[in-house]
């Protein structure tokens, strides 16, 4: 098995086992945010989150455009992640139907393509993944990709919006988790989607500059 292939299996295995213990953590997390009852209109609040608005997925888009060497390229990865993180999570809340616990504590209680339709367009109290953790993570992946030296801290502001979400009450841990899993795969997904569209060679581990993959050129033996 590729390293590639090892290093995948390995974060789906890690992602699974956080889900597992998340659902263990469910209920307790949203009693003990119900208690804490956090002013959610705080501005300390409204920084935490930040990230996982669209408003700033889009100035980070603009930025990138301006200011990276590859111009449109990390700017259209992360215009392109947030469109498909906010597809897929838009088709997985309506397909879970979990209420967010501000709502209703009961984290095992689930109702599929709960209203129709009309569930699908306009349902606000759904919470299973978390939007605002979804984007975050789709913007922290797509910025990893093109500037891997900062990975970390990217993967830590997403980390701060997710734990934000659920010490407001509005998502359960699983739901933080969900999103952060499904950002980040939004982001890659993306980037392997738009390499090929390009006819570009897309990087095959994660963290690494998408700029230094298409870098890379084969050795010539001089035999």
């Amino acid at each position: 098995m590729s390293a590639p292939n090892r290093t995948f299996l390995v974060i789906v295995g890690l992602w699974l086992a956080a889900m597992a213990v998340g659902f263990w953590a469910d209920a307790p997390a949203a009693r003990w945010a119900h208690r804490a009852a956090i002013d959610r209109d705080h501005v300390g609040n409204h920084l935490m989150k930040m990230g996982g608005d669209w408003r700033f997925a889009l100035a980070v888009a603009l930025a990138l455009l301006t200011w990276h060497r590859d111009s449109w390229r990390p700017a259209g990865l992360v215009a392109l992640s947030a469109l498909l993180g906010g597809v897929l999570y838009t088709a997985v809340k309506w397909s879970a139907g979990r209420q967010r616990p501000l709502v209703l504590i009961d984290p095992f209680r689930f109702n599929p393509f709960i209203n129709g339709w009309k569930g699908f367009l306009d349902e606000p109290n759904l919470s299973f993944p978390s939007g605002h953790t979804t984007l975050a993570f789709a913007t922290a992946a797509s910025l990893a990709i093109y500037i891997p030296k900062w990975r970390y801290v990217f993967y830590a502001l997403a980390c701060v919006v997710a734990a934000e979400r659920v010490a407001e009450n509005a998502h359960y841990v699983t739901d933080a988790i969900a999103g952060a899993g499904l950002g980040t795969l939004s982001a890659y997904v993306s980037h392997w989607t738009g390499g090929r569209l390009i006819g570009e060679r897309t990087s095959d581990v994660p963290g690494e500059s998408a700029s230094a993959s298409v870098a890379r050129v084969p050795e010539t033996s001089t035999a």
